[in-house]
């Protein structure tokens, strides 16, 4: 049934220190919208779909960040996980429907892969767990407040509640260092560990920038930046000067939250795949460079071939700077 529905990435959250993002909400007009804040568990990204025909469901896709889980793949043994919910997110999915006079129709809920031995550095139950945090109905998300709604209805946990706010502003200013509210019993708060990811601002409405971006932010604490000071030396490589200061930034760029990150939307990995994991992280960076130093494209900075090179050495040393982690990695 997965070839027969089109997968739908989840939208990405933006950071809240680009004011080039913040600045385009205001200008669409929603600094006066009601914003929720919700805690960012460090996890997985996990979703459920449901496909509902003559209000009976037919099929319910387990998916992680990149596209639909196949049948043979563990994806940190997702699969209990799955069958405590899966009963649940159908009831769910036919209500909604049937609250919007519709037989028919594709209902995801979204949400959170955590505990276990997701990532790790998280004091989360030693068991598995779903939380959700987004609804859409063929495509298109509800109301926050309808959301997490019906999910309490048919007790599937959310991610926690941190509060609400009347503007952008004030959701701008929530703090983002707090104990986790997903705690693991007996943990002691003083360890690390037990600092929240972050949180996440959303408007309760759902709104689109006109350049297809939903308004999302993520708003993480310092722990779990995936930008900051290391130690990787510039290599030496004959580049024009734009794109030389860009790669000694881009260097910035590798460290093992990011690596985390990347690894967290594809489940197993090991060395025998480090051309995959080393290019997807390489093209995250870039994405982000690009965001953060509010760059039309890498081709604005010079000829096809510097591009390359400036792209072939900014792989290079993620591929160094991951062979070890991966090769810790037993699956």
């Amino acid at each position: 049934m997965s070839n027969q529905v089109k997968f739908k990435k989840f939208s990405s959250l933006e950071n809240s220190y680009r004011d080039n993002f913040i600045s385009k909400i205001r200008e669409q007009g929603y600094e006066n919208d009601e914003y929720i804040i919700t805690e960012k568990l460090h996890g997985a990204s996990y979703s459920f779909t449901v496909v509902i025909e003559n209000e009976l469901p037919v099929s319910v896709i387990p998916a992680k960040r990149s596209g639909y889980i196949n049948s043979d793949e563990k994806f940190y043994n997702h699969r209990p996980v799955y069958e405590k919910y899966v009963h649940k997110v159908s009831k769910l999915a036919l209500c909604l429907l049937k609250d919007n006079n519709m037989s028919n129709g594709v209902v995801t809920v979204y949400g959170e892969l955590y505990g276990g031995n997701i990532q790790g550095g998280m004091a989360y139950p030693l068991e598995q767990d779903f939380a959700g945090f987004d609804i859409t109905i063929d495509g298109q998300p509800i109301n926050k407040l309808t959301a997490f709604s019906a999910m309490f209805a048919d007790n599937i946990p959310t991610v926690p509640i941190i509060g609400c706010a009347d503007t952008l502003s004030e959701a701008l200013e929530s703090n983002e260092s707090f104990i986790t509210k997903k705690l693991r019993d007996g943990f002691d708060t003083e360890n690390p560990q037990a600092e929240a990811e972050g949180v996440v601002i959303e408007p309760v409405t759902p709104h689109y920038l006109p350049s297809g971006e939903r308004v999302y932010i993520k708003k993480k604490t310092k722990r779990f930046l995936e930008k900051g000071k290391n130690k990787i030396e510039k290599p030496k490589v004959s580049l024009n000067e734009a794109l030389s200061k860009l790669l000694e930034t881009a260097l910035e760029y590798i460290n093992e939250n990011r690596f985390n990150a990347v690894v967290s939307k594809e489940g197993e990995v090991n060395i025998k795949i480090i051309g995959k994991i080393s290019g997807l992280m390489t093209q995250d960076i870039i994405v982000d460079i690009i965001k953060d130093e509010n760059i039309e494209n890498l081709e604005s900075l010079g000829e096809v071939s510097e591009v390359k090179k400036f792209k072939q050495t900014l792989h290079g040393e993620v591929i160094s700077f991951i062979r070890p982690l991966l090769l810790k990695l037993d699956w």
